[in-house]
């Protein structure tokens, strides 16, 4: 996103020119516009630079630009915290935290990747067997897009994993499967 791009959107978008109009008049009456309505809390910390509408040091983003810039702040998948944090540097616009809070919990790799939800169990250490093989820890992930699961299988001893993919949870998907790696 470049600053002739943010220029000519915020040039195109009518809230953002009465926006722009309300900043440099300093008018009143121009705050009253429902357009505008967002912006007369902050407006002592809105200004004018070449055609872009900055609150302090960041640029007051037009609609037609916030979704992107929520997409590339978001990119990297690092959660709600990060990414808001990640995009306040630079841009502002009403509404900033929700779009981004919306976009998070809508994706599939931020839900797997963290605990949206419910919190994590507590890790619980087990005892250290004599051979591999004898005990093992069974778990599945899932369902992915796709309906399938992760049957992951934890040799005990060595803590080494085998994972599966599985259509299912139930008996009959999971036993030839466990027959495959034992």
């Amino acid at each position: 996103m470049t600053h002739s791009e943010v220029s000519k959107e915020t040039q195109s978008d009518p809230a953002m020119q009465k926006l722009k109009l309300a900043i440099m008049e300093g008018n009143a009456n121009c705050w009253k516009d429902s357009d505008i309505a967002d912006f007369k809390a902050i407006k002592h910390e809105l200004s004018v630079e070449d055609n872009v509408i900055l609150r302090d040091t960041r640029i007051v983003l037009p609609t037609s630009l916030r979704s992107r810039a929520v997409d590339l702040a978001h990119k990297s998948h690092q959660g709600i915290v990060k990414t808001k944090q990640l995009i306040r540097e630079k841009v502002w616009f009403p509404g900033i935290d929700s779009m981004v809070e919306r976009k998070v919990k809508n994706c599939l790799a931020c839900q797997s990747s963290s605990s949206i939800g419910s919190p994590p169990e507590p890790l619980r250490m087990s005892k250290l067997l004599e051979s591999p093989w004898k005990e093992v820890s069974i778990d599945f992930k899932g369902p992915f897009p796709a309906g399938e699961y992760l049957l992951v299988i934890i040799d005990d001893f060595s803590r080494f994993p085998e994972v599966e993919i599985v259509s299912s949870t139930s008996a009959k998907a999971t036993i030839p499967k466990l027959d495959a790696v034992s």
